[in-house]
């Protein structure tokens, strides 16, 4: 039987432009600290720029890939 600690966690976040990580990132968004926690992924990926800012928290055990590029998605549609 698995436990919660046992269990693996994959987030993906995309942005044409910008992706920016931390405390007190926008007004929309609930405010506090961004961590990545032990037995999680996060993997980014950004056209122009990623920022890291304060707030910002990769415990031992996690993982994070960020890379700048941006493909737009295709859609194919058949009529």
């Amino acid at each position: 039987m698995k436990s919660i600690t046992d269990s693996y966690h994959v987030a993906k976040r995309r942005a044409k432009n910008t992706i920016t990580l931390g405390k007190h990132v926008t007004p929309s968004t609930v405010d506090g600290e961004y961590e990545i926690l032990p037995n999680a992924d996060l993997r980014l990926e950004a056209g122009e720029t990623i920022h890291f800012t304060d707030g910002f928290h990769a415990h031992e055990g996690s993982k994070m890939h960020a890379s700048i590029r941006y493909q737009n998605c295709t859609v194919h549609l058949s009529v």
